[in-house]
């Protein structure tokens, strides 16, 4: 809200974009969950049951900020770009590595010790695969903001994320199940509105 108010008092026509969490093929969010089975299971504050994500795909972003652009009335306003559903973080990590067909193992974690986990990860020299900004960034919910103009008013109609996320964790899949169809996963659990 701080930078928001300082580029507004700088720049009153500047267009404001406000994405929840991004996804998309080769993205660093539900990558990261997937790749976490290499660690012998996956570590959520509070085993996710308090934090709710609603994920956005990275393409109808890209079309966000095309079409904002374009459009001469968005000159000032502020958007908040969000996918269509809501999932309670345990949900979503579940539905990812039911797609992926691996074993889901979730483990609670409080948040000093992953934080101190975190910190190990950021003495690499190269680009760390965990902080302690992610930490916070993947556990903090997703703000709703009803009073803002969406994806929809920018004539974009929002994926849902069980219509990409084939595209996303294919790869997470052992040879086997590589083929097997999308179908075979239940739909992750939303969370209401």
């Amino acid at each position: 809200a701080v930078g928001e108010k300082a580029v507004r008092e700088e720049f009153p026509d500047a267009i404001i974009l406000k994405p929840s969490e991004i996804f998309g093929r080769e993205d660093r969010f539900l990558n990261h969950y997937a790749n976490m089975r290499w660690f012998g299971g996956v570590p959520l504050i509070s085993l996710g049951k308090k934090t709710v994500k609603q994920p956005v795909y990275v393409v109808d972003v890209a079309k966000a900020i095309i079409n904002a652009i374009k459009d001469p009335d968005a000159k000032g306003k502020t958007y908040a770009l969000a996918g269509p559903k809501r999932y309670l973080l345990y949900d979503m990590v579940e539905y990812i590595y039911a797609v992926s067909f691996r074993t889901f193992v979730p483990y609670p974690l409080p948040r000093p010790l992953y934080h101190l986990v975190a910190r190990f990860f950021e003495m690499n020299p190269f680009e760390p695969w965990l902080t302690r900004d992610k930490v916070d960034r993947f556990h903090t919910t997703d703000m709703t903001f009803p009073d803002l103009p969406g994806l929809e008013d920018l004539g974009i109609q929002p994926t849902s994320l069980e219509q990409k996320a084939i595209e996303v964790l294919r790869r997470h899949r052992r040879y086997r199940w590589l083929d097997a169809e999308l179908e075979e996963a239940k739909p992750a659990k939303t969370y209401p509105m």
